[in-house]
Formats: C-alpha cells, structure tokens, sequence
C-alpha cells in the first residue's frame, strides 16, 4: 500500500492507533457483538494504561438502520471522537453518526473488509436501502497482525466483492460508450480487479501473502472509485434479506452483479432498440407495499409520487439520439458484457475449487430477488437500471 497519511496499514498499528487517539480526549467505541469479545478487552487494556477516557456501545443488532442510528446518537454525549472497532456494517453506523454530530470518525478494522472502511458513504437501510454521503474517516489503522486473522468468510466475501464490481466497471464503460460520461479510470479498475481475480489461486499456497495483498488492493480500488461508488450490485444486495448468504455481504453482491448482467446481455442482444413499455406502476406498488419500512426514515412515503418522479427523470433515455446509439454500439457492449460475465464464472468456479471442503448450498428467495431487481431503478437514480426498466427490461413476472 502507499503511503497515505489516513490509512496506516503496517504492523503493530494499534499502537499507532493509541498514540493518535490521545490527541482527542473523550473516545466513543461504537463496535459489535464479535469485535467487541474479540478485541474490547485487548483494547481497553492499552486505553487504559495511557489514561484515555473511553466507553463503548455494541450494536444491538448488526445493521446499518435508522433505529440503530439514533439509539447510537443517544450514547454519544462529551465524546470527541468516535471509533468503529469492527467491520463493514459497524464503520457505516460510525460514519452517519459521526455526520449528524459533526465528529471525527477513526477506523480500527477487526477483519479483512470492504472498501467502506476508506470511503465517504454508507448505505442506510430502514426496508428500502440508500445511500447516504458522509465525511471520510479521519484515520484507518490496519494492523497486521488483526488482518491476518481474518475468518475464511470474510476472505471469501471480500474477493467476492470485488468481483462484483465488474459490473460497476462495465456500467461506467457503457455510460461513457452512450453518453461520453465517465469519471473513473475504468482500465485501472479492470487491472486491481484481475489482480484480486488472480490473488484466488494463492489462497492455498500462501494465505498470509494473499490476505495482506487483497487488502492493499481493496484500499487501490477505494481511491479509483473515489468519485463514484455507487454500485447496482451494491444496493441489490443490500436490498435482499431471504436469503442464507445474509452473513456474506460480498458473495450477495457477486450473485446480484451475475443478476445484472444476465438482463444486461439480454437488453443489449435485442436486434432492434425498441421501448416496450414503462415499469408497471401497480407491480412496483405492490412490491414496495410488501417491504417492512420504517415509515418515519422511509424515501417511499408517496410511491406515486416516487414512480412520476421517476418517469419524469428518464423520459430522456426513450429519445430517438440515444436510441440510435445504442442501436450502433449493441454489439460492442454485448461483447463486454460477456466478456466479464466469463471472468465472473471463472473466479467462482476457482473459489468453489478452493473451498471444497466447505461447500454448503447456498439458497435465495427468486421473488424477492427478481422484485428487488424490478424496483431497482426507483432505489438510486443509476444510469443501465433506469434505461433497462424504461425499456421493459426488468419487468419481470
């Protein structure tokens, strides 16, 4: 890795950690049930002797909601900074609170994770999830020796993530082909997603020089996305709950990005460009009626209101310019996404190869998969969702 002045990923960076968080006074350690048994007692030891004033709070329930938030909010009072001891979920809930009262947030990562312990967003979901912006984090201590423990799941579900973002990539491309919009250098991406892709193979052959590289890779692929990381596979998965992939965040993006671009190859492979018809208004109502919502925090008070304003933005994707366009380049972009539905197909096959022993049948609710697909669009305002639904193309059922 780099040096970056926020992110210290070395050995003993805990201790580098201690050394930074005295510069603040009161220290607020939002953290989760594993986290906390793992390393609370480890860390409060080192609090302790260097006289640093500090409480915790666990989450009661691993989830980035809005109920969590506020009780959150409610345990911070004459902190001066506020700590997320944990991963993914538990860096999200530091980063929005640390948003609402206007207080620096520092990362100490329990396990090998995504890129959302290095970005300004973390996605809030109340039913419906969405993305929410926040600050960066003041500092990110990566230490080693916790990276190295790392449970094969997380490992598992951080190559998966990145994975998926195969589909960000090929997002970003095909906006730039159509509309000449891009502002991720996408050929970097393919190139730190190739190396994730070949990290696979030596996960048996040396686990300790894979996990430490995956995650410099992770962090590179943080800073090329540092302009957009909003992600179709991302907010998919986040949107799913029936299924028993709930505890590997990263293998439900994977599975959502192959979601993806079976409708992407089927849009693309039509011989003419023709709109079908609009999103079926009745169909979506009725699937968003059948989400548990928190009404109070919930974007979809109003779904007519949510489905005009919808129709509305993307009246321009039916004109007959992008059309023709799409039209000349169909080709070309069938072929890219073919291209990286083959990359996909290889790197499972490999993982499944290398975690034979621990195979187990993964299961998801279709319906709900294919609803949470149809209202996508409707959820964050994404360039191939919205054009694939005003199309026809994600009414599905």
């Amino acid at each position: 890795m780099e040096n970056h002045n926020d992110v210290i990923f070395e050995k003993n960076a805990v201790l580098k950690f201690v050394k930074e968080i005295k510069n603040y006074g009161n220290v607020f350690i939002i953290t989760s049930p594993t986290p906390k048994k793992q390393y609370s007692q480890m860390l409060s030891n080192l609090l302790n002797e260097n006289k640093i004033t500090f409480w915790f709070h666990c989450l009661s329930s691993t989830k980035c909601c809005s109920d969590n938030i506020l009780k959150t909010c409610s345990k911070v009072k004459g902190a001066n900074v506020i700590v997320a001891l944990g991963a993914g979920t538990v860096c999200d809930v530091a980063k929005i609170v640390g948003e609402k009262l206007n207080l620096p947030v520092i990362v100490l990562p329990t396990t090998i994770t995504h890129f959302g312990i290095f970005n300004n967003v973390a996605i809030l979901n109340d039913g419906i999830p969405k993305y929410v912006e926040t600050k960066y984090p003041s500092k990110v201590f990566l230490d080693e020796a916790i990276i190295h423990k790392s449970p094969n799941s997380f490992i598992n579900s951080s190559l998966c993530f990145s994975i998926s973002l195969l589909e960000k990539s090929f997002s970003l491309k095909t906006k730039e082909i159509l509309l000449g919009e891009n502002i991720v250098p996408t050929f970097e991406l393919d190139g730190k997603i190739k190396k994730i892709e070949e990290l696979t193979g030596w996960l048996s052959l040396s686990k300790e020089f894979a996990i430490l590289n995956l995650m410099d890779y992770i962090f590179d692929i943080s800073q090329i996305l540092k302009n957009d990381y909003k992600s179709n596979a991302i907010i998919l998965a986040s949107k799913l709950n029936c299924s028993t992939l709930k505890h590997n965040f990263g293998e439900k993006c994977l599975l959502c990005s192959r979601v993806l671009f079976v409708s992407y190859l089927k849009y693309f492979n039509q011989k003419m460009v023709i709109p079908k018809n609009i999103p079926n208004y009745e169909k979506i109502k009725n699937i968003i009626s059948k989400i548990p919502i928190n009404q109070n925090f919930s974007t979809f008070s109003n779904v007519e209101e949510k489905f005009n304003e919808f129709i509305n933005q993307t009246n321009c994707l039916l004109n007959q310019n992008l059309r023709l366009k799409i039209q000349a380049n169909r080709t070309k972009i069938f072929e890219n996404a073919l291209n990286f539905c083959n990359i996909t197909s290889k790197f499972t096959n490999k993982l499944k190869a290398i975690n034979s022993d621990e195979n187990k049948i993964r299961m998801i609710d279709e319906q709900e998969l294919f609803s949470s697909l149809q209202i996508l669009p409707l959820l964050e305002n994404q360039f191939l969702p919205s054009l694939l639904s005003r199309y026809g193309y994600l009414n599905v059922g």
